[in-house]
């Protein structure tokens, strides 16, 4: 065994406790290896990556087969009850897992309570952490606040969390084998970075349960797919007949044939980095890539030749205006007639798949001027009653 602490240097005082730990440590004849964050978290989330980035680096220096850590089950009912609140998926539902990657979690299945009562019973004094009392993180505002409300309204309302958990667990380690067994049955050839499925018997199956096994073979070429991708990737392989290709975010692309579903690492080098383009002034022209997609911007007075092309009312405070990739969250800028662009291309019948490789306008304030394939604002430019075209056409797919 070795003992591990990073310092996280978040708190006054937070030196002593690893000064303590030392002495602990020497007492009871036990490697101490100490870290000093270099530079200070600013939130939870970083003092954890920072923390397992220390500790990883520890087990690989001494050639550990495992990490440990004192998780117990209060941690994981917490942990479920912030993923409820953040509508996480059954995946998150399933709250810590006892061993993953080399981590091991020991304690899980002992509540905090039992834990400080065999302390006590044989005489070993914790280190309190005093900012675990203050209500300044959402952890602690459900650890003193939210749970024990819980419990007043719905008693045993931990232990519920604490059962949710735990079948959340067990129905997805039922779906990861389900998958597992569909990728086993249906792959029809496969290497490092690509997997070939029958694009029939992929359509085959209830779309939700398409999503996880497109997600798990993104994962397997060296990928990844976030939920946007993951609807995307279902409308790509619903779509068809014909053949097409389609770049998700996460490094993935999907090419279709009749009868195939190629899924692949994009290993295109610039190919996966969008090229945004900012427009200056009045009139123009320019590239971007979105997508894997090249297009071709023109703007200026004068209506461009391009299909997709619209007249904004832009004004000189607008500029300078970027044309960019669309991302989840986007929003119109007002007098769009809709806030938001997802419905508005919805209501077009642009499929997701499309929507990542087609190019947005923005103004200054990061608000959408114009989706293109989706009905938005149109008018006159305000300046000199000058009309301000902007249209786009496809170059090439890269």
């Amino acid at each position: 065994l070795f003992v591990a602490h990073l310092d996280h240097r978040m708190r006054a005082g937070s030196d002593s406790d690893a000064r303590w730990l030392a002495g602990v440590a020497r007492a009871w004849g036990v490697p101490y290896r100490r870290g000093c964050a270099t530079v200070v978290p600013r939130n939870e989330n970083e003092a954890r990556d920072v923390r397992w980035a220390f500790l990883d680096a520890v087990a690989d220096a001494e050639g550990a087969t495992g990490i440990l850590s004192a998780h117990h089950d209060d941690d994981q009912i917490e942990t479920v009850l912030h993923r409820v609140l953040r509508g996480t998926g059954l995946r998150g539902l399933s709250g810590m897992r006892l061993a993953q990657g080399g981590r091991v979690r020991p304690l899980l299945g002992e509540q905090r309570a039992t834990l400080e009562a065999y302390a006590a019973r044989f005489g070993l004094r914790p280190r309190r952490d005093p900012t675990n009392a203050m209500p300044i993180t959402v952890r602690n505002r459900l650890r003193h606040e939210v749970l024990p409300l819980l419990d007043e309204i719905r008693p045993g309302a931990a232990a519920a969390l604490l059962r949710l958990g735990r079948i959340a667990a067990a129905e997805e380690r039922a779906l990861e084998q389900a998958e597992g067994v569909w990728i086993d049955a249906h792959v029809r050839a496969a290497a490092a970075a690509r997997r070939v499925v029958d694009l029939d018997d992929l359509r085959a199956i209830p779309a939700d349960f398409r999503g996880r096994v497109m997600r798990r073979l993104a994962r397997q070429v060296g990928a990844r797919l976030d939920s946007a991708g993951t609807r995307a990737a279902i409308q790509f392989t619903s779509a068809g007949p014909g053949a097409a290709e389609c770049r998700l975010p996460g490094g993935l692309v999907l090419r279709r044939s009749l009868t195939e579903l190629v899924v692949a690492r994009d290993d295109g080098g610039g190919v996966r980095t969008d090229r945004p383009l900012t427009v200056e002034g009045w009139t123009g022209r320019g590239e971007v890539v979105v997508g894997g997609v090249r297009w071709v911007v023109e703007w200026g007075p004068e209506a461009p030749a391009h299909p997709l092309h619209v007249c904004l009312p832009v004004e000189p405070d607008h500029f300078p205006l970027r044309v960019r990739g669309w991302r989840p969250g986007d929003r119109f800028a007002p007098g769009a007639g809709t806030r938001s662009p997802s419905r508005a291309w919805a209501r077009a019948g642009v499929p997701r798949h499309e929507r990542l490789r087609r190019p947005v306008v923005e103004d200054r304030r990061a608000r959408l001027l114009w989706v293109p394939g989706a009905r938005g604002p149109s008018g006159r430019a305000v300046a000199g009653d000058v009309p301000f075209f902007i249209g786009i056409g496809h170059v090439d797919q890269l």
